[in-house]
């Protein structure tokens, strides 16, 4: 497959993570794409086969066969819908690993959230600044307090569907995110909607007890 443009963007780590959040991977990507001068997103999905603990490189391609770029190395896929075209972007770890870490306070982040337990919802009046980061928290709140811990590893972003938009259209708004879907206890999917309407969805994965390497 034919690489057209490349990007490079520094990672930092999240607090005492060791690996580059799904949030990040997003800027990022919203970078590549300024640097390429493509305009607007209209929505995107990303992918998240691996975890990321090394600098990468944004390679945008000429055709969206995500099973193809897989094959090559790359860790996190993006399909881009822009000016009705769809474009396809691979973030293909580098051999420099991340060392920076910057604080990051998750629970000031989503401080006065709403849960639902009945709905199975949680829902926060917020503004569109670290607006991915938000979403992922809120997520991982919800599970938390939802589905059992005991035994199981952490839970991470494996896909995230978003109207990027639509989330940026307004300034202040009342997101609410929905458990849908759990599987096993080990995957879910949740609803994403940004005052009543649906923008995007969230997948979350973990690893069972008996796989902790």
């Amino acid at each position: 497959m034919k690489i057209k443009k490349s990007f490079q963007c520094p990672f930092v780590l999240l607090g005492d993570r060791n690996y580059v959040q799904a949030s990040n991977q997003i800027y990022g990507l919203i970078e590549a794409l300024k640097s390429w001068s493509i305009g607007k997103v209209d929505r995107f999905t990303g992918n998240f086969h691996h975890f990321i603990q090394n600098q990468c490189r944004y390679d945008l391609f000429d055709k969206s066969n995500e099973k193809k770029i897989i094959q090559y190395g790359y860790s996190s896929i993006f399909q881009i819908i822009w000016n009705k075209d769809q474009l396809a972007v691979g973030l293909k770890p580098l051999s420099e690993k991340v060392v920076t870490s910057v604080d990051y306070d998750e629970t000031q982040l989503i401080s006065g959230y709403e849960l639902d337990k009945k709905r199975r919802s949680v829902a926060l009046e917020i503004d569109n600044k670290q607006l991915v980061n938000k979403i992922i928290a809120l997520n991982k709140q919800m599970h938390t307090q939802l589905i059992s811990q005991q035994g199981y590893s952490n839970w991470f972003v494996s896909k995230l569907e978003l109207n990027w938009q639509a989330l940026h259209s307004i300034v202040h708004f009342r997101i609410e995110i929905r458990l849908l879907r759990e599987l096993q206890s080990l995957y879910t999917k949740s609803q994403i909607s940004l005052d009543q309407n649906t923008v995007g969805y969230i997948y979350f994965s973990r690893r069972p007890p008996h796989d902790r390497n």
